[in-house]
């Protein structure tokens, strides 16, 4: 994943794959209260109350590949 950071990077690591999954996990929640606005003028308000995310955990799949052409030519995918 070198190549995602610095693109020259690739021309250094030569033919290289690397898969994997990352594991992110925000912390979401939110408290509103009575809106003063109270859907005047088109404002966009929701119902008071506190909320929290049942969705806590969320995997984010990474791949890479470069190919190497030459001492000083390569190429790298990052996705």
């Amino acid at each position: 994943m070198a190549t995602s950071v610095n693109p020259a990077s690739a021309v250094i690591l030569g033919e290289t794959f690397e898969a994997g999954i990352s594991l992110f996990s925000p912390r979401r929640a939110y408290e509103a209260s009575n809106s003063l606005a109270n859907g005047l003028g088109g404002a966009f308000t929701i119902d008071p109350g506190q909320v929290d995310s049942d969705s806590e955990y969320f995997p984010i799949p990474y791949v890479a590949k470069t190919w190497d052409y030459g001492e000083e030519s390569a190429f790298g995918l990052s996705l």
